[in-house]
């Protein structure tokens, strides 16, 4: 009985050293990973405490090699812990995202891909929930690309389309139903055909993978490539936070000889493969449930976990070197690579246009990018030219709050998302329209000669 309320007294003691220094460290950066070797300190000081009125224990203590095999013990015991605490932490982040009712995807859209890290499922009925009662369906045709829902069988059969649109979020329309996004009004009001080939979360090394597949498999006659400023910076690195995860994508290596060069994804992740369904059981109960039954999650989490630390290796050796965040790096990558995608269009005649989107919530200003040059002016589409004309015109209007995603809750706008609302896919396809007539019109008169 004695012993039992000692090891009470242990328990409750090293539990509240934990929810202290848990509370204290709440508010620093990089918390998950702190509370991981917390918990493994605490867990090992917790079993020390428990032992060290033992013999062996007095023996440790005496010797040299006792010491060392405390120290081996004390070490293994905090590893093991703490990756077991990293590993319950995760499969419940896994819980939390499968049972969320608010910004997440109802059904599948995505799936681990080898190349991409992730990209479409063919034939995709997702719904995309904004807010509980606010929902978007995504349809994807067979070939994974987005349509609107009366266009999901197949509408570009013949092989061959008119545009392909490449690009992140904004070009995919994230939060706007498939009718109202740019690429689908300027192409309807010029009568041409189109591939959606933009993808939510993608950046320059996605988009750039994706033009060298499609160009010559669908030989458009226009290619239009989204240029945002987040779009190199998404290519720097060899990883992406995805639904709180960090998975890896393809990225941009930099030569010893100078430039750059493409690289696929080092893995392909298995969390892209889940799939969530609505008004799942959110009880405590069967959070539990999940975290101890969901053995294929952690071995998931510790397959990544090794090929990270493979990848880690590699980098200290100096065998991998993907290109940095830095504002020199990322001029010189934007300029390489669109330069590289310009010239790869028009080797399979196809005409490009670099289409300049910039943030919805910020200012938006007569942006040309830096790596084009005077003579590039033709395949420039300044994507915000008509909302710096609504906005000069319309005095009493704001970029914050005409272009983006509001729901009105009791009375009150709350922001929903800064992605491009339907008007702002609207502005965005005249300024397309515009660049594109003419090459229409130019292309016409050639065939008629």
């Amino acid at each position: 009985m004695k012993r039992l309320l000692e090891i009470l007294i242990i328990s409750i003691f090293w539990t509240i050293v934990y929810v202290v220094f848990y509370l204290l460290f709440s508010f620093v950066s990089g918390v998950p990973f702190i509370m991981n070797i917390l918990f493994g300190v605490v867990c090992s000081l917790f079993l020390l405490s428990l032992v060290y009125k033992s013999r062996w224990f007095k023996w440790c203590v005496d010797s040299k090699m006792g010491l060392l095999l405390l120290f081996i013990i004390f070490f293994t015991t905090a590893i093991i812990t703490g990756y077991a605490q990293s590993l319950v932490s995760r499969t419940y982040m896994v819980f939390k995202l499968l049972t969320n009712d608010s910004h997440e995807f109802i059904g599948q859209l995505r799936q681990k891909d080898t190349v991409y890290g992730y990209d479409h499922i063919n034939n995709s009925r997702m719904i995309h929930v904004l807010y509980p009662g606010d929902t978007v369906p995504n349809f994807t045709d067979r070939d994974g690309f987005r349509v609107p829902a009366s266009d999901t069988s197949k509408f570009n059969i013949s092989g061959n389309v008119d545009v392909l649109f490449l690009g992140c979020s904004f070009t995919f329309g994230t939060f706007c139903l498939a009718d109202s996004i740019f690429s689908n009004l300027a192409s309807k009001e010029l009568g041409l055909s189109y591939i959606n080939a933009g993808v939510s979360g993608w950046g320059l090394a996605e988009m750039y993978l994706k033009a060298k597949e499609l160009i010559p498999k669908y030989k458009p006659k226009y290619v239009v490539f989204q240029y945002s400023k987040w779009l190199p910076e998404r290519a720097a690195g060899m990883y992406r936070t995805s639904a709180g995860f960090e998975m890896a994508k393809p990225y941009f290596e930099v030569l010893p000889s100078g430039g750059f060069d493409i690289r696929k994804t080092a893995y392909a992740s298995d969390l892209y493969n889940l799939k969530r369904y609505q008004n799942l059981n959110k009880s405590i109960g069967s959070a539990i449930a999940f975290i101890l039954g969901s053995g294929v999650m952690r071995e998931i989490f510790v397959r990544e976990d090794l090929k990270k630390i493979s990848i880690w290796l590699e980098r200290k050796l100096g065998r991998l070197n993907p290109v940095s965040a830095t504002d020199e790096q990322m001029e010189d990558l934007s300029m390489q690579v669109y330069k590289e995608l310009v010239a790869y269009a028009r080797e399979n005649h196809a005409e490009p246009f670099i289409l300049s989107i910039q943030n919805q919530h910020r200012e938006i200003d007569d942006f040309y990018p830096k790596f084009m040059t005077p003579s590039d002016s033709l395949i420039f589409i300044d994507g915000m030219k008509y909302h710096r004309k609504y906005l000069d015109s319309n005095t009493s209007s704001s970029i914050k709050w005409d272009f983006i995603h509001w729901r009105n809750v009791n009375g009150d706008s709350v922001r929903m998302d800064l992605h491009p609302n339907h008007f702002s896919h609207w502005m965005i396809s005249r300024a397309i329209v515009d660049k594109l007539k003419p090459a229409l019109k130019s292309d016409k008169e050639k065939k008629i000669r």
